[in-house]
């Protein structure tokens, strides 16, 4: 089965999930972690993260903690660039 995002303004999204991931999404309201999702634009790279369904019915995306913790660290590493962080 392929489910598609597109109901998140900035993120489009096409990845093949499984029944444990469509049940778990009805049940639980999220999924485990599902490595390897592919954006729609070409040139952006593949990503880790769970499908949430959120109370107004739609699904979102909660990213994997490993992909948090790099975009702070870029963050970080920019603040530091411009000398706001030390």
């Amino acid at each position: 089965m392929q489910v598609g995002v597109n109901n998140i303004p900035s993120s489009n999204a096409l990845k093949k999930v499984t029944e444990k991931h469509v049940k778990d999404l009805c049940t639980k309201k999220k999924t485990s972690v599902i490595k390897g999702m592919k954006p729609k634009a070409k040139q952006e790279k593949p990503f880790d993260a769970s499908l949430v369904l959120k109370d107004d019915g739609s699904i979102g995306f909660e990213f994997a903690k490993k992909h948090l913790l790099n975009q702070n660290n870029k963050l970080k590493s920019l603040l530091q660039l411009i000398g706001i962080l030390v």
